[in-house]
């Protein structure tokens, strides 16, 4: 994975916890040993990532309640997937669940399946709406994910002013582009975190001298994040956050973005 990682957005993958996703609404909720090929709860609190070339790598959470989002280009088409209202159900082998794909300009609920391939050890996502598919089969468990606990995620993280994020307890705040700043909240669990209550406003800094508005601006946002230790491209770590306006209503961004630790 390299910097091509660093910003991408869409407007209109350590241990495998196998724990049963119960039931509920749309709402956020946030490991890894080896997968099971034997039937089992499905995969939740986990991070999958593809194993093709960065600029097309496609990155997989599932929250600890069992959502799923994804961000990456597909097979098929981009395989952009936001906040849905029903989680995975299933087992370690195959599981379904539903979320938000771009499609003709806007996003259109889909229907997510996740499968264990043959080779026992990748992962196969396909998204079904009606009028667009995507999919990845080369998605692996994140192998480097740092359980990520309120000292293990405190400091800054982002090279430049202008995209950085400042981790202290549970909440955090930031620079998000030019024009923006954001904050919100977190909430770890054991692979991935919560991220609630997402509020971004219009920078003020000489970051923005010209007071151009925040496109963001106005709605509350949630997201599911993870913190990966030292890589080639990231030597102290990263923290990584998918978020979107998804869940009920038809969402308006869904977007990645990944935070070097300073």
């Amino acid at each position: 994975m390299n910097h091509k990682h660093y910003l991408r957005m869409v407007a209109a993958t350590s241990c495998v916890i196998l724990a049963s996703c119960g039931a509920g609404g749309g709402s956020d909720g946030g490991g890894g040993s080896q997968s099971s090929t034997t039937p089992g709860p499905a995969i939740i609190d986990n991070v999958l990532m593809s194993s093709e070339t960065a600029a097309n790598a496609v990155v997989v959470t599932v929250n600890h309640a069992g959502y799923l989002r994804a961000f990456g280009n597909g097979t098929d088409q981009p395989l952009t997937f936001g906040l849905g209202t029903v989680p995975l159900t299933g087992n370690a082998n195959s599981a379904t669940g539903n979320g938000w794909v771009p499609s003709s300009g806007t996003f259109v609920k889909g229907n997510a399946a996740l499968s264990l391939n043959s080779d026992g050890k990748t992962y196969s996502l396909q998204v079904q709406a009606p009028s667009a598919t995507a999919s990845d089969s080369t998605l692996t468990l994140n192998s480097i994910l740092i359980a990520p606990t309120v000292a293990s995620l405190a400091g800054t993280y982002g090279a430049a002013r202008s995209e950085q994020i400042v981790i202290a307890g549970t909440s955090f705040s930031g620079t998000y582009g030019l024009y923006c700043t954001w904050s919100g909240n977190l909430t770890p669990q054991m692979n991935t975190v919560d991220v609630t209550n997402i509020q971004f406003a219009t920078a003020t800094s000489t970051l923005n001298p010209n007071s151009i508005a925040c496109p963001y601006a106005g709605q509350i946002y949630t997201g599911t994040a993870f913190l990966m230790g030292p890589s080639d491209a990231y030597p102290k770590g990263v923290f990584v956050v998918q978020w979107d306006d998804g869940g009920a209503n038809t969402p308006t961004d869904v977007n990645e973005h990944y935070f070097a630790r300073n």
